[in-house]
């Protein structure tokens, strides 16, 4: 795979992650496992894409992992500014001042870490068998 290939890859699990954790946390009751459902359906795109560009087990391993890493980033910091823009309105704190909160007092690390955990484990199973289905070894 080309270094441009790698980097549309990246770009896109990482915005479909996190967008399928915000969409999923609205409709599932418990908001924890949402970013295990967006892992295991980022998976499959992730998995399709890099068959589809001519990638291995290493690519696949190296670009799910970077994108759980990236995904679950912005998920986390949309959702917190997306809480704060609710603070905002309360007239309490303004968005960033409410994920400076949560920065400061390590809600946002265990988040974080909770969401990584979750997205990485359930994508790259995921991809680990389709991949052994397409491309075999």
């Amino acid at each position: 795979m080309r270094l441009r290939d790698r980097a549309v890859v990246l770009a896109t699990c990482s915005t479909v992650l996190a967008l399928a954790t915000i969409l999923i946390s609205h409709v599932i009751e418990e908001r924890v496992y949402a970013p295990a459902y967006a892992g295991a359906l980022t998976g499959l795109l992730l998995t399709y894409m890099v068959v589809k560009l001519g990638g291995g087990f290493v690519d696949l391993a190296t670009l799910g992992s970077l994108a759980s890493v990236v995904g679950s980033a912005a998920y986390t910091t949309v959702y917190y500014l997306a809480v704060g823009l609710q603070w905002e309105t309360l007239g309490h704190y303004t968005a960033v001042e409410y994920l400076a909160m949560m920065v400061r007092s390590g809600v946002f690390l265990i988040t974080f870490i909770t969401s990584l955990v979750m997205s990485i484990a359930a994508l790259l199973t995921v991809s680990a068998l389709l991949a052994a289905l397409f491309i075999g070894e």
